[in-house]
């Protein structure tokens, strides 16, 4: 997944002004007084990933073609759904997670996606790692590229994602039990056979984050939904 924050502190600074901009056009209340891309009140880490989040979440309205000015004419947005997002984005940097912060900070935006995202979705996607994010989204779309057009997902072996993903066996093992814990994934089978599937929460969770986004991989690109 691309970063989009530059190394230079000085271009740093320019990024977040673009970011800040973007969304003081659509939100009710400014990011200033939202206490959000505020540098003297949040750690130069968080800045930068809040920053990279909206410019990630920027680059996909803008392959939709969403404009914000076309929003604004509809109302300015209420900060309950998107703040939440966006604090909770800024405490990681790992590419996966980010992308999936930034895929449902979109939806939330979007008219056309807004009706997806559920207020707990921030706090979800906050107790995931970026090894749970690879998993969920192999899982998603293995569903694509097999049943393109379709809402139905394929199981994949429990083995098949360790080996794809390059994770070790415990490794595997803790995000099998923390996405299960929070209700995203389901295991089937017995011992010698056992495969992963998304859960019924999974699927909306992922659908908030991923479904109108255009994903590529080795094998298939995905379409928006």
């Amino acid at each position: 997944m691309p970063n989009f924050m530059p190394a230079d502190e000085k271009l740093i600074e320019e990024a977040g002004k673009t970011a800040r901009h973007y969304l003081d056009q659509i939100l009710v209340e400014p990011l200033s007084e939202l206490g959000l891309l505020a540098k003297d009140r949040i750690s130069a880490w968080r800045f930068k990933n809040q920053v990279n989040q909206i410019l990630k979440t920027k680059e996909f309205l803008e392959q939709r073609g969403v404009d914000p000015m076309v929003l604004i004419d509809g109302g300015k947005l209420s900060p309950d759904v998107i703040v939440p997002i966006l604090e909770a984005g800024s405490n990681t940097n790992d590419p996966d997670l980010s992308h999936l912060f930034a895929g449902l900070l979109a939806n939330a935006i979007d008219p056309s996606g807004r009706e997806t995202v559920h207020p707990s979705f921030a706090g979800v996607l906050a107790q995931i790692s970026g090894h749970d994010a690879q998993i969920l989204k192999m899982l998603y779309d293995r569903k694509r590229a097999i049943q393109t057009g379709s809402e139905l997902f394929s199981p994949i072996p429990y083995d098949e994602l360790g080996q794809t993903l390059g994770l070790t066996g415990h490794a595997l093992a803790l995000a099998n039990s923390n996405l299960d814990r929070l209700g995203i994934t389901q295991l089937h089978g017995d011992s010698t056979n056992t495969e992963m599937s998304l859960s019924h929460f999974g699927i909306s969770l992922l659908i908030a984050c991923l479904g109108s986004i255009p994903v590529k991989n080795d094998r298939v690109t995905l379409s928006p939904s």
